[in-house]
């Protein structure tokens, strides 16, 4: 622990600048994506890392540098994800293969059973950037209602960032209920235990686009939405894209402030 005396601090974080991973997200901090079931999460990310646009690496608002990502998966293969990947060419991100595991250990101290962080997926990670766990029940394996529980990951998590260069997206679900048409946005509609969403720095919903029709709401079969409904280093936005074959994501209109070096706009 370093004490840094009030009047020292100006001198301390002089010439310093934030490091930006994502627009939104900074070296060090964890960044939540949830979706309702069916809604793309996975899909959308996947695009967003395959992207030929690839806005991680073009954004000259935060003049971000070529990152390298590790994409954590603890459900599909690595043929299931090329197959979702089609003939996309573009790939600045390596495929993890985590099925079965966990990022958790299960050990016994002093008569009591504790969960630590897996040093051997961990260790592995060192280089990279930006690290992305998909999805958060299945690599965690805690109970995802527990504040207590949740909170002590979290602050596994970002021990580890804490001395390392990276970042991590927690690509995660949406209330078990699901959301509604009528119901609003925001880091409530995440289920589980407030403590993911409040050890985030910056937090985004990705969703059908809900339409109005007469005075009944219902969910868009091919429009999605991605909002950004927390953010502490960037403004609260969303963007709307088309969902097309492939699961592939094109942007249908102009919502979001944040271009990437081809101006096209981006939610992060």
């Amino acid at each position: 622990m370093k004490i840094t005396p009030r009047n020292k601090i100006k001198e301390e974080t002089a010439g310093q600048k934030r490091e930006f991973v994502l627009r939104g997200l900074t070296k060090g901090s964890i960044g939540i994506l949830a979706g309702t079931g069916g809604a793309g999460k996975g899909y959308f990310l996947l695009n967003m890392l395959d992207d030929k646009r690839n806005f991680l690496n073009n954004d000259p608002y935060h003049n971000l540098k070529k990152k390298k990502i590790a994409f954590l998966n603890f459900e599909d293969d690595i043929l299931t994800i090329s197959s979702r990947l089609g003939d996309s060419q573009y790939h600045d991100w390596d495929f993890v293969n985590c099925i079965g595991k966990s990022i958790f250990d299960e050990v016994r101290i002093d008569g009591v059973v504790k969960r630590i962080l897996n040093n051997r997926i961990f260790d592995q990670l060192k280089s990279y950037d930006l690290i992305i766990i998909d999805t958060w029940a299945l690599a965690s394996g805690i109970d995802e209602n527990d504040n207590s529980t949740t909170s002590k990951a979290m602050r596994s998590l970002k021990g580890w960032l804490a001395n390392s260069d990276a970042s991590l997206v927690i690509v995660h679900h949406t209330s078990k209920s699901g959301m509604s048409a009528e119901s609003a946005t925001g880091t409530s509609q995440i289920r589980g235990a407030s403590a993911l969403t409040d050890n985030a720095r910056l937090v985004a919903l990705v969703y059908p686009k809900i339409i109005q029709n007469g005075g009944v709401k219902s969910f868009s079969k091919t429009n999605v939405i991605t909002e950004i409904v927390k953010a502490n280093y960037t403004m609260k936005d969303e963007q709307e894209y088309v969902r097309g074959e492939g699961g592939v994501f094109n942007i249908v209109n102009s919502n979001s402030k944040g271009l990437d070096a081809n101006g096209i706009v981006s939610p992060f």
